[in-house]
C-alpha cells in the first residue's frame, strides 16, 4: 500500500483553489488538536474528580466527521488517498495508456461518490436547519446538527470537483497515472564542468 509519503503534491493549478483546499485541511488539523486537548481534560477529570466531562462523546464523534470532510478535498488534490500498487505500479510502467484510462475511471468514480454524498446529505441539512435538530442530551449539552451536515456537503462537493480536475489532468497527460507530479528542475544557475574549455 502507498500513502501520503509516496505521492508528491500536484504542482501548479489555480492558486486560489489550492488555498481554499489547504485552508480546509488546516482547519481539520486544528480541530484534531482541540479533540486531543478535550480528551486529555476528560481523562484528567475522570481520574482526579471521579466524573467525566459532559458531552465529550458527542463532541468527539461529531468532530471526527467534520475533520474527515474538511481534510478530504486536500487529500484528493495532493494525491494522498491510500491505494494498492501491486497491480497498478507494474501496469503504469508497462502499459501507461491503459493505466491512464484506469486512473481516470477511478477518479470519476470518486467524483460520483462525492456528489452522491452531496445529493444524499443536502435534504437532511435543510431539514436540520428548518427543524433545529440538535446533537447531545437535553439539560447536559446540546449543539445544532446542521453545521456538521453543512461541512459534509461542502467537503464532499469540493472533493468531487477536485476529483474531476484530477481526472481531466490525468486523461490529458498533465499528471502521470498515480497522481505523482514529475520531478522539478533544480533551481538556480546551471554550473558547467570545470574541465570544459581546457
Amino acid at each position: 500500500m502507498s500513502g501520503a509519503q509516496d505521492s508528491a503534491p500536484r504542482k501548479g493549478g489555480f492558486r486560489p483553489w489550492g488555498i481554499v483546499l489547504d485552508g480546509t485541511n488546516a482547519m481539520g488539523a486544528l480541530i484534531i488538536c482541540m479533540i486531543m486537548v478535550l480528551m486529555c481534560f476528560d481523562v484528567a477529570s475522570r481520574n482526579l474528580l471521579g466524573k467525566p466531562l459532559p458531552g465529550v462523546a458527542d463532541i468527539v464523534s461529531s468532530a471526527i466527521v467534520i475533520v474527515v470532510f474538511l481534510e478530504l478535498p486536500s487529500a484528493v488534490r495532493n494525491g494522498r488517498l491510500t491505494r494498492a500498487e501491486l497491480l497498478f505500479g507494474p501496469l503504469t510502467r508497462r502499459f501507461p495508456a491503459i493505466a491512464r484510462l484506469l486512473e481516470t475511471a477511478f477518479l470519476l468514480v470518486g467524483a460520483a461518490l462525492c456528489f452522491a454524498i452531496v445529493w444524499w446529505t443536502y435534504p437532511r441539512l435543510m431539514r436540520a436547519w428548518t427543524t433545529s435538530e440538535f446533537v447531545g442530551i437535553v439539560g447536559i449539552l446540546t449543539f445544532p446538527r446542521w453545521p456538521i451536515q453543512a461541512v459534509v456537503v461542502a467537503g464532499s462537493a469540493l472533493a468531487g470537483l477536485q476529483f474531476l480536475v484530477n481526472a481531466g489532468a490525468t486523461l490529458l497527460g498533465w499528471v502521470p497515472p498515480g497522481g505523482k507530479a514529475p520531478p522539478e528542475e533544480p533551481a538556480g544557475p546551471q554550473t558547467t564542468d570545470k574541465g570544459e574549455g581546457k
